[in-house]
């Protein structure tokens, strides 16, 4: 990975503070619950939804029968098979979601709440195929479903938009392994999902970050609105329109029971972010400081930087005087201009 250095802005800090009367609580609470669609019974059992959840042998149906493994790293990542997660990763038939590790053979059921199931009429599932997606759902049929590719999700499977109407031929499809719908449950972030999932209050005055699906940003936002969510900033994204809202203390649940959104996380300031580089190549202890108190009173003044290289361009324009030699025959003895006609004679 690449080692981010001073000046580096990252999405960090406090939540605000912001005061809601708890007789706005109730009612704003009220409002959510009364608008979002009621959920219905997740199809956990994914021998529903898989082509290959028969099989039958036995080293193919004995990580489906042992006991899960617990992660205390990640309590309420779902499961429904007992394979490591560095073996889960290089199989085909996984899906590697942030909250649940499945393998779409296993007839094993998940453990999801009921109030954290997809809703009846879902319009968001997860598609996963044989082989390369384009290959199986090609453009046209793409087109004639209506069907909208969202994004990638490791492995072999997409989240995509399509009318479940159009769920019995997509599921028929040559080429197409499981379609799973897309659970609330799988689109909380996890620093909120103990709290969704016990149902547990949120911090009076929480503020969450609501990502919806590309091209609903505007639908989206009219259900926020219906629902009495205060919307207090939008944005975009790659991958859909991001709302700021302000939530009541039990309005968790109902936002992320919404079809149209598609991903929910706590909003957080953006802050300047501390400078670890020099603590990591240990010319510094100091790791508290930020990039905008240069406590060494550093300013790159009277620096110099040597580059190791074939050859330069002395009179190219963007180098202008700033290559310097003590002796220059030395270091360049076939002249500058001969140096023009090195593979990587114009290199600064």
């Amino acid at each position: 990975m690449v080692i981010l250095g001073l000046g580096l802005w990252y999405w960090h800090g406090t939540r605000p503070s912001v005061t809601v009367p708890s007789q706005e609580d109730a009612q704003a609470a009220s409002s959510l619950r009364s608008l979002t669609q009621q959920p219905s019974t997740l199809l956990t059992r994914l021998d529903e939804v898989s082509r290959h959840a028969t099989e039958s042998h036995a080293e193919v149906v004995a990580p489906f029968l042992e006991n899960l493994p617990e992660d205390p790293d990640h309590p309420h990542r779902l499961r429904n098979t007992s394979t490591r997660l560095n073996v889960l990763s290089r199989l085909d038939e996984a899906i590697l979601l942030n909250n649940a590790l499945l393998d779409t053979r296993s007839k094993r059921k998940l453990g999801i709440p009921e109030h954290l199931q997809a809703p009846a009429r879902t319009h968001a599932f997860l598609v996963q195929t044989e082989t390369d997606f384009d290959r199986v759902i090609t453009a046209e049929i793409m087109e004639t479903f209506g069907l909208v590719k969202v994004s990638y999700i490791p492995n072999q499977t997409w989240l995509v938009r399509l009318h479940p109407d159009q769920l019995p031929q997509l599921r028929n499809l040559a080429g197409v392994r499981a379609v799973i719908p897309y659970a609330p449950y799988f689109k909380i972030s996890e620093a909120l999902l103990e709290q969704a999932a016990d149902q547990l209050d949120l911090d009076r005055g929480t503020m969450l970050r609501l990502t919806s699906y590309p091209g609903e940003g505007t639908q989206a936002r009219s259900a926020l609105v219906s629902m009495g969510v205060d919307v207090l900033h939008q944005s975009t994204s790659p991958f859909g329109e991001q709302f700021v809202v302000g939530v009541p203390p039990q309005g968790l649940v109902p936002l992320a029971q919404l079809d149209l959104v598609q991903w929910v996380e706590p909003f957080e300031h953006r802050a300047f972010a501390n400078d670890l580089t020099r603590v990591l190549v240990g010319v510094d202890l100091e790791t508290t400081n930020e990039t905008n108190q240069n406590h060494h009173g550093l300013s790159g003044e009277d620096m110099w930087v040597n580059v190791n290289d074939t050859g330069i361009d002395s009179s190219h324009p963007d180098l202008g005087i700033r290559v310097y030699s003590d002796d220059f025959s030395r270091f360049f003895p076939d002249s500058f201009s001969s140096l023009e006609n090195e593979d990587r004679g114009s290199d600064p």
